[in-house]
């Protein structure tokens, strides 16, 4: 008679443990589904702010010809002085980066120009707004994330994650976050 009472007893907590892992593994689901949806959120935000920035640069580049051929420049520069292994390879990449005198006057003069050009304005008050939608939706997604991963560790559902191989998803962050 004992051993009838053991073995229920087991039955019933092995399906209270079935049970809880499959409520778990339901949760799981949803903050999975619910990061996924940010995901696509934040993908498209971002590919409405590089068609923006795209833009931008077209506007940028029939207007200011000369600032842009400057930009690209520096922006080289950058990339050589990134890669600089020895001083005289450092001095070049400095030098990339110096403005004539005479052409300085020019480029802060036609870069004040371009500040107050209509569609420019626009178009930047649009990429700013993008980037407030991002940060709101990148800070929703690496809550959810962070749940999400921090929930793989707590029993019973880090026994599930185990033995179906479930990874922790990534968090978003920026570049010096």
């Amino acid at each position: 008679m004992g051993a009838i009472w053991v073995s229920v007893v087991v039955v019933v907590m092995l399906g209270g443990l079935a049970f809880w892992m499959y409520g778990e593994s339901r949760e799981l689901t949803r903050l999975y589904d619910q990061q996924e949806n940010r995901w696509v959120s934040i993908d498209q935000l971002f590919r409405y702010r590089l068609e923006g920035m795209l833009d931008i640069r077209a506007v940028i580049k029939k207007e200011a010809p000369y600032e842009t051929a400057i930009i690209n420049e520096l922006a080289h520069a950058q990339a050589i002085m990134e890669d600089a292994q020895n001083r005289r390879m450092y001095i070049e990449a400095y030098n990339e980066t110096e403005l004539s005198r005479a052409s300085l006057p020019v480029f802060l003069y036609n870069i004040e120009r371009l500040n107050a050009h209509p569609t420019l304005k626009g178009m930047i008050e649009s990429l700013d707004f993008l980037a407030m939608q991002i940060d709101k939706e990148r800070s929703i997604y690496n809550r959810v994330v962070w749940t999400y991963n921090a929930r793989l560790l707590t029993f019973p559902t880090n026994l599930t994650s185990l033995l179906v191989n479930i990874e922790p998803l990534p968090l978003f962050l920026l570049r010096g976050e």
